[in-house]
């Protein structure tokens, strides 16, 4: 996920160089990018602690 920050942050250069001025789309794709890795930890976080009340439940 961090990947896509990366390659969309470097897109984003690639394209202002290019003349692309519009910092709202370029803004919009960070965000989504943000979301995703948000979404992300929250999934780990929440089968982490799935695991842990079953591990509490088995003892």
């Amino acid at each position: 996920m961090c990947g896509f920050v990366l390659y969309d942050t470097q897109l984003i250069i690639e394209k202002r160089r290019n003349g692309d001025k519009d910092f709202v789309a370029h803004s919009v794709d960070l965000f989504v990018d943000l979301i995703g890795i948000f979404r992300r930890l929250v999934i780990i976080l929440t089968q982490r602690e799935q695991r842990r009340e079953e591990r509490n439940r088995r003892n």
